[in-house]
């Protein structure tokens, strides 16, 4: 199935090889993104998904997926004093980019097979291709890492993206002393473990979505096992080499930006 032509294709010109062999860091809200300190990063590419950017406003790229985004202070407020480019949703948040100064957001639309929705029965959608549509939508994290793929980044480090609770928490501002974003429109968001436990941590439907997301994407791209990295120390993702981010930086810390 061909995408239409009515959907935004990302000006793949512009970004292919942008980055090329520099170290990205794709920063999930998950609970240890809370144990890292950000100007470690500070050298290399940034890429914030969500509310992840109140950790790191300082970012290159902001990322995200999901319509309700608009109702936060992370995206009205945060990502909107932010100086970094963002990337959009056209579908979703396409009505959103007045928020932005001129010339901040590119849009895109996921592959046709899926966009945007997530079909875990489904093997169609997953390869990190170069023809301007992002893989398969079930996570912002995937669409960053596509467009850190286009970019030519190596490695592309996953931090913060447990797919698991910490003390019934699933997100790093729940935590004391972290930046705390807030709905907009005062809706109560509430999230809470409901599924059994795996490797004895608290998970959440998404939680379990999420990592057979990122199996389709690891097997659709056999690659992924050499330029992905995954940092979280009781994560639940396999798809990629487990490390640490002290081991991330010893090995790949002479990869900044030029």
């Amino acid at each position: 199935m061909l995408p239409s032509t009515s959907r935004t294709c990302l000006p793949v010109d512009e970004l292919l090889d942008k980055h090329k062999g520099q170290m990205a860091f794709i920063l999930g809200a998950g609970p240890s993104l809370r144990l890292h300190d950000m100007s470690s990063l500070d050298d290399y590419v940034t890429f914030t998904v969500n509310s992840s950017i109140v950790k790191k406003p300082d970012c290159d790229y902001f990322i995200t997926d999901d319509s309700a985004s608009a109702n936060w202070s992370w995206f009205r407020d945060t990502a909107v004093q932010s100086k970094c480019s963002k990337f959009l949703h056209r579908a979703k948040l396409g009505e959103r980019v007045h928020f932005f100064r001129e010339g901040e957001v590119t849009l895109y639309d996921h592959v046709a097979q899926h966009s945007p929705d997530f079909d875990p029965k489904s093997e169609e959608g997953y390869e990190l291709t170069e023809d301007g549509y992002i893989v398969a939508s079930r996570t912002s994290v995937g669409s960053a890492l596509h467009i850190a793929w286009l970019m030519g980044c190596d490695p592309i480090v996953l931090l913060g993206c447990d797919a698991c609770y910490t003390d019934n928490k699933r997100y790093f501002w729940q935590f004391d002393g972290e930046p705390r974003p807030y709905r907009t429109d005062s809706r109560v968001v509430r999230y809470q473990p409901n599924r059994p436990s795996v490797d004895n941590q608290k998970v959440d439907l998404h939680c379990l979505e999420f990592c057979k997301y990122w199996d389709r994407i690891a097997a659709a791209n056999p690659d992924a096992q050499k330029r992905v990295l995954y940092v979280s120390e009781h994560g639940l993702v396999k798809s990629f080499p487990k490390t640490t981010l002290q081991q991330v930086l010893r090995d790949f810390g002479d990869r900044t930006i030029a």
